[in-house]
């Protein structure tokens, strides 16, 4: 009797895999008509930094960008700045 109890849990547990395998396809719709965006012209970060200085979240992001840039040039003065 045992046994058969758990020969019954396996294949129902077997039999459930394809149903969790299912949640995870995906498929891609074309839209007609639709264009991506073209890429736009990257604005230095100097400059950037002058136009959101009114934006206090904009900044910082500005900065750590500016601070990343500088750190992987090995200009650590300016990465502190």
């Amino acid at each position: 009797m045992r046994g058969a109890a758990i020969h019954l849990c396996l294949l129902l547990g077997l039999m459930s895999l394809p149903a969790h395998a299912d949640q995870y396809r995906s498929e891609v719709k074309e839209l007609p008509g639709y264009t991506p965006p073209t890429q736009q012209e990257a604005v230095p970060a100097e400059q950037r930094l002058k136009q959101v200085q009114n934006n206090p979240y904009a900044k910082a992001l500005t900065l750590q960008e500016m601070a990343g840039d500088a750190a992987k040039k090995k200009d650590y003065k300016a990465a502190i700045k």
